[in-house]
């Protein structure tokens, strides 16, 4: 029901749907006078921080990986006993 009401209430370029009941145009013009920021492509900053996070995620994987795994040599137990024997 919202999101009917705020389809509603939207301002719509709807000139080159075909659509067979009724074509609101009545935000064409203001929808044509908006531009680019900076002319800069709006992907282009997306794939950017898409990539900074991808290598952040594989050096932070890597890292847990060789953490976890130093952490299982340390808790070796070398007189032949249990890690959690010697502790005690």
């Amino acid at each position: 029901d919202v999101c009917e009401r705020l389809y509603e209430y939207s301002g719509k370029c709807e000139k080159n749907l075909n659509i067979w009941s009724y074509k609101d145009n009545s935000a064409c013009a203001y929808i044509s006078t908006l531009k680019q920021p900076l002319g800069i492509p709006t992907n282009v900053p997306a794939k950017v921080l898409a990539g900074i996070f991808g290598v952040a995620t594989a050096i932070l994987g890597g890292a847990a990986i060789f953490l976890y795994n130093k952490s299982k040599r340390t808790n070796v137990a070398l007189a032949g006993g249990t890690a959690e024997a010697e502790l005690a």
